[in-house]
């Protein structure tokens, strides 16, 4: 995660630089701040520094990872101060309401989110030095402290692209504004009428709404000038203006994608139901307005391995939605250790994630089952696709030009002295 933060980062400020010859320092800086996370993280999941279900191996070449990692900041650190006479910027700010200050502000909040993941990461060993224990920070940490500072990055996604290089009239940017502000205020409305009542979940979803709102409008002005200039139709001038402005138009499609991952980070993280249930077969269990019932426990067995399995049946409002199968496996010489195989499926039109798995089981084989509807998750995975969608577009390389050939253009310049 950190080290896809920094190379975001990075993506962004970068285009400073291209327009203004700014933030050269920033950008180097991200690259190798990248490089080294990514270091860091393979050296923490080999070296078995922290007790993490990411850490999944432990061997002798942890000591090297950090050595290498050293010398990464170190020297990379170094080629930086040094050149600093070389990297002076070209340009300045004119202004604090302008493109070149919504992308410094991009990256001072990114690189927040980035240290306080970092510090949560590494504080068992900072607790273990001062303290003599490892102690962990737990999930609330997280949402505490990136929560905010995500949400005020996805603000400036909707006011980012507003503002003008350079310097932005207050007038001009409120004028841009104000439609998807309405639009982010409706929603907001709309939903406390409709009985959402969490005031941090209808605020990030207003949020959302007001991008969604700026991303529409930056596609609707485009497509209605260039129709109007080409004698277009609209979807042709559509086509026509994202195949010209591929980088542009692509990053406002990941943007869109981010959209759809924070509605489903939200609707998982405020209105996620769990319960746990000791279930005999023909015993059932509701929550969240689904129907669980065991319909019986079953074993069965593979090379290597027995399977414990429970059928359950899954209903919503006396509809029959369909089966779930959570188990435990226990391999051969690993009897005292078996692994938990989650049943997980998106069930109705809100696509609820139902999550369930076998806790524990009595001497007489009843089992007692954990569950989870986890509403709107299924947005995050149609983020993901949406992203990678936006990132193809953005990066797919355009048509070059025909030029004149080099030894023509000679010919014809010989020719002239002659």
């Amino acid at each position: 995660l950190m080290p896809w933060l920094t190379a975001t980062a990075f993506l962004h400020s970068t285009m400073v630089q291209e327009r203004r010859g700014m933030l050269k320092v920033w950008n180097l800086s991200l690259v190798m701040l990248s490089f080294a996370l990514a270091i860091f993280g393979t050296f923490v999941v080999r070296s078995g520094v922290l007790s993490s279900v990411h850490a999944f191996a432990l061997s002798s070449i942890g000591p090297f990872f950090f050595v290498f990692l050293a010398l990464v900041v170190v020297v990379s650190g170094g080629l930086v101060f040094f050149r600093l006479p070389r990297l002076q910027t070209e340009g300045q700010f004119d202004s604090l309401v302008s493109r070149e200050s919504g992308f410094l502000v991009n990256n001072l909040l990114i690189v927040g989110i980035t240290a306080a993941t970092f510090w949560g990461s590494i504080f068992p060993l900072i607790s273990e030095v001062f303290r003599g224990e490892k102690i962990s920070v737990g999930p609330s940490f997280y949402q505490q402290v990136n929560g905010p500072l995500m949400l005020a990055l996805i603000v400036l996604m909707g006011i980012g692209p507003l503002l003008a290089w350079r310097r932005s009239a207050l007038e001009a940017l409120w004028r841009n504004l104000r439609w998807p502000v309405a639009v982010g205020l409706a929603v907001g409305l709309a939903l406390y009428i409709a009985g959402v009542r969490q005031p941090m979940a209808t605020f990030a979803y207003a949020c959302c709404a007001f991008v969604a709102g700026t991303i529409w409008l930056e596609f609707y002005r485009g497509t209605r000038i260039r129709a109007r200039n080409a004698g277009e139709r609209l979807p042709t001038a559509l086509v026509g203006l994202v195949a010209r402005n591929r980088r542009r138009y692509g990053g406002y499609v990941v943007h869109l994608a981010i959209l759809l991952i924070a509605v489903g980070v939200v609707g998982s993280s405020f209105y996620q139901e769990q319960t746990s249930a000791t279930l005999r077969p023909g015993r059932s269990v509701t929550i969240g307005g689904y129907t669980l019932r065991n319909t019986g426990v079953y074993a069965t067995s593979q090379p290597g391995v027995q399977i414990l399995y429970a059928d359950l049946d899954v209903s919503q409002g006396g509809s029959d939605l369909g089966q779930l199968y959570p188990s435990k496996h226990v391999y051969e010489n690993w009897n005292d250790q078996p692994v938990t195989g989650v049943a997980i499926r998106a069930f109705g039109p809100s696509m609820d994630d139902v999550y369930v798995l076998i806790s524990s089981l009595s001497d007489s084989g009843v089992p007692t089952f954990r569950i989870f509807i986890n509403p709107m998750v299924n947005f995050m995975w149609f983020g993901g696709i949406l992203l990678l969608a936006g990132v193809t577009l953005a990066a797919w390389p355009e048509a070059r030009r025909a030029e004149a050939p080099a030894a023509a253009l000679g010919r014809e310049v010989v020719t002239g002295e002659a």
